[in-house]
């Protein structure tokens, strides 16, 4: 079954459950502390964080 294409990382999170949701908040949270210009993408159907060039990349 497909799943509904995510436009954005917040519909990413908010198709899991609550907790699961409070601990991606918290990983894109320390990514964009870490990497502040780093872009949020989806990537092969998840979540990504683009920095400068293609192969920077974190899923």
């Amino acid at each position: 079954m497909e799943q509904p294409k995510r436009e954005n990382i917040d519909q990413y999170i908010a198709t899991f459950p609550v907790e699961t949701q409070k601990l991606l908040q918290q990983i894109r949270e320390t990514v964009h502390k870490a990497v502040p210009v780093a872009k949020e993408i989806i990537s092969y159907s998840t979540s990504t964080f683009k920095h400068r060039y293609a192969e920077d990349q974190i899923h």
